[in-house]
């Protein structure tokens, strides 16, 4: 919220960190965390894959180009491969279904060249650092 402002509505599913397993109704920490900022809460229906598949397909994508790629030594360096890796994927990766960046398809414009430029680099550095660290760490086994 202080990085990106305050979103209009959440799509979430079902988990355990935004419904609770008994009352089936919001957990009392998410429900406060949408009153405290008035954001309205959108709930994905249970094995319904197109709503579901939108939240998934993104964490798929997360998990195999930032988390699983980039080898990190702390919280901080894979916060920062994840904050290179989100910018990369909302202003420069083409998505196949639409044709478009998120960007493009979600505020109507293409991010500025230097925009894309640096989302790129920093996406390349994060791999870049991976490799020099998955090369020592095999060299020295």
């Amino acid at each position: 919220v202080a990085k990106h402002g305050v979103p209009e509505a959440i799509l979430h599913d079902n988990g355990s960190q935004f419904v609770s397993n008994t009352t089936k109704k919001l957990t009392q920490n998410f429900k406060a965390f949408l009153d405290k900022y008035g954001i309205r809460s959108i709930r994905s229906r249970l094995r319904h894959p197109q709503t579901t598949g939108k939240v998934e397909r993104v964490q798929q994508s997360l998990q195999y180009e930032a988390r699983d790629l980039v080898f990190t030594d702390t919280i901080a360096e894979l916060q920062e491969a994840v904050d290179n890796w989100r910018d990369f994927y909302n202003k420069v990766r083409i998505h196949s279904s639409t044709k478009m960046t998120p960007q493009e398809r979600y505020f109507g414009q293409e991010a500025e060249y230097a925009a894309k430029l640096s989302a790129w680099q920093h996406y390349e550095h994060s791999l870049i650092k991976f490799e020099c660290q998955f090369l020592v760490l095999h060299l020295t086994l």
